[in-house]
């Protein structure tokens, strides 16, 4: 529901995978896969690593209700949508789009 950090935990996703393919120090994905802290006066155990076995992916901002209000079942509309976005507008012609066209 609202407030529960859906946001927070997709832009926080997309900076390190942004900053992985940047080589960025501080954000990556050592930083994606770092144990969560404990919360304070924990007796649980030690905490670890996250899961993340994908390696460094293209982070491609899609808003899903922009996306949703205009599906009118074409198969097509992620590609547009995604190739409208001024962010990614460079991106419109690289093998990630390639399958959407198809």
């Amino acid at each position: 529901g609202p407030g529960s950090g859906k946001s927070t935990f997709i832009n926080f996703l997309s900076v390190c995978m942004a900053g992985a393919w940047l080589g960025d120090a501080a954000a990556n994905l050592q930083t994606l896969t770092a144990p969560i802290p404990p919360e304070p006066d924990s007796s649980d155990d030690p905490p670890k690593p996250q899961h993340w076995q994908h390696g460094a992916l293209l982070p491609v901002p899609v808003m899903l209700r922009d996306f949703a209000s205009e599906l009118a079942g074409k198969a097509a509309l992620l590609k547009c949508t995604i190739a409208r976005n001024d962010q990614i507008q460079e991106l419109a012609e690289q093998p990630l789009l390639t399958a959407f066209s198809h």
